[in-house]
């Protein structure tokens, strides 16, 4: 398993676009909707976030860590066997790419992918 990326909501996506290009130099690589939600992917070659675009941003902001995993069904089966439930999924986006949500003991938002 390795680090993929962090998502962050987003009201002004051309706003987080702007910013993250230039003082980290993200550049888009993917644009996608998926359940009425547009999600946009920067990356600097090294890095990448995930821009989720949202009508309005709460005060505090919301993010999410994921986490890249090669075996999607079996990862599925021990968080089952762990009993950690899904908050959301596990869907197939349109790019092909697997994913489930689930929350850790901290409460905080976790999200594994597996890409084609």
């Amino acid at each position: 398993m390795t680090f993929h990326h962090i998502g962050i909501e987003t009201h002004d996506p051309e706003a987080s676009i702007a910013f993250y290009e230039k003082l980290l130099h993200f550049k888009e690589f993917h644009r996608s909707r998926f359940m009425e939600e547009t999600f946009i992917f920067l990356s600097n070659g090294n890095e990448c976030l995930e821009l989720i675009c949202v009508e309005e941003a709460s005060a505090q902001g919301s993010l999410h860590i994921c986490f890249h995993i090669e075996a999607f069904e079996v990862f599925l089966k021990v968080l089952e066997m762990e009993q950690i439930a899904f908050l959301e999924g596990p869907y197939t986006l349109d790019n092909g790419w697997r994913t489930v949500f689930v929350q850790g003991p901290a409460g905080e938002i976790i999200e594994f992918l597996a890409e084609n």
